[in-house]
């Protein structure tokens, strides 16, 4: 099995014009969060952190945000170098990078029940802070500081435990990936089975680009030539449909993320 480089298409290509005619916009999620967000005092977003400032709703969203926006953004610079190039694994996985970061705002914004926002945002902060714990104690033998990394140890320690209290009284949210995408995907377009199933799709074909494991080119464009014993040789290239689908569908949880979160941030 291997990959051949894709060209990148061009305007006048019908799969590819919804892409580029997002490209503008991606400028102005750029400048945005080249400054930390805080929603105004009075605004429902305002009080949904208050629950748990540390690391509140509007901090976990932003940060999907701001991941999704720039994975987006390398991905348009890879077809505006010159020569244009498209990988046929990385590509994908470049992008579901930001299908992560865009459907978890999505899913942690999308409801109107502020206990459920609440409830998943600190999901969010229980794994935020389980993974920082855990690169914490990696690090610990070459701390140049050890007393100081001890610390700081500690501090998370007492941060996850507060982020425990507060979740035990609140619905249960489960932050597993695909739970989260497609929760988010069931809330956002109830009853559109097409682009649920695609974006599951998308979704699982991506986590494979992104494992390094090769069926995901099966799941799209590709070259097959029979050999024998039932066996094949694969040449994966993508096409400008498979890559306009996985952009757009990552594309859309991003703009309802930073349109769910302006929503939440007004002052009523």
């Amino acid at each position: 099995m291997v990959t051949g480089p894709g060209r990148a298409t061009q305007a006048s290509r019908p799969e590819m014009a919804a892409v580029l005619a997002t490209f503008e916009q991606l400028d102005d999620w750029g400048s945005r969060v080249q400054n930390a967000f805080s929603p105004p005092a009075g605004s429902e977003l305002a009080r949904d952190d208050a629950v748990f400032p540390w690391l509140a709703t509007a901090d976990i969203a932003w940060q999907g945000l701001c991941a999704a926006q720039d994975h987006l953004k390398a991905f348009r610079s890879w077809l505006r170098h010159e020569p244009p190039e498209l990988f046929p694994i990385a590509t994908f996985s470049l992008l579901r990078g930001a299908l992560v970061g865009g459907a978890m705002a999505t899913w942690v914004l999308v409801s109107d029940s502020v206990d459920e926002r609440t409830s998943r945002s600190l999901a969010v902060a229980a794994d935020w802070y389980r993974n920082h714990l855990n690169y914490g104690q990696t690090i610990a033998p070459i701390a140049m500081d050890e007393q100081k990394h001890a610390a700081q140890l500690d501090h998370i320690r007492s941060r996850a435990k507060e982020v425990k209290a507060l979740r035990a009284g609140l619905p249960k949210a489960n932050f597993k990936m695909t739970e989260v995408i497609k929760t988010a995907n069931d809330q956002l377009w109830p009853g559109d089975e097409v682009r649920a199933l695609q974006t599951m799709a998308l979704w699982q074909a991506g986590s494979g680009d992104a494992h390094a494991l090769g069926w995901s080119i099966l799941a799209r464009n590709h070259d097959m030539t029979p050999l024998e014993d039932g066996m094949g040789a694969f040449v994966g290239m993508p096409s400008d449909l498979d890559v306009a689908d996985a952009y757009l569908c990552a594309y859309d949880f991003v703009a309802y993320g930073f349109y769910r979160l302006d929503e939440l941030s007004q002052v009523r």
